[in-house]
């Protein structure tokens, strides 16, 4: 499901988390990288966010109507065995 809308702050944060641990660029701040090398990066991050929630057990999501991209995402957090 790649009509998900990921927030572009989320992404810009997954994408400097994915600089900052980079063995390419490492000495070049995030401010100092070109525009095609941060874009690159928040390719890295949209794939890496989809993939997460694709794979996520339990996720459903809601529609507005038939042919709508998603505009509500259920992620069920898992449930704690209390069976001692």
């Amino acid at each position: 499901m790649s009509d998900i809308t990921i927030p572009p702050e989320a992404l810009e944060a997954a994408a400097k988390i994915l600089h900052a641990h980079a063995e390419i660029f490492d000495d070049v701040p995030w401010e100092d990288l070109s525009d095609a090398d941060q874009e690159a990066y928040m390719d890295e991050a949209r794939a890496a966010c989809l993939a997460m929630l694709n794979a996520w057990p339990g996720m459903t999501w809601a529609c507005r109507g038939k042919g709508t991209p998603p505009h509500l995402l259920f992620l069920p957090l898992p449930t704690e065995n209390t069976n001692d």
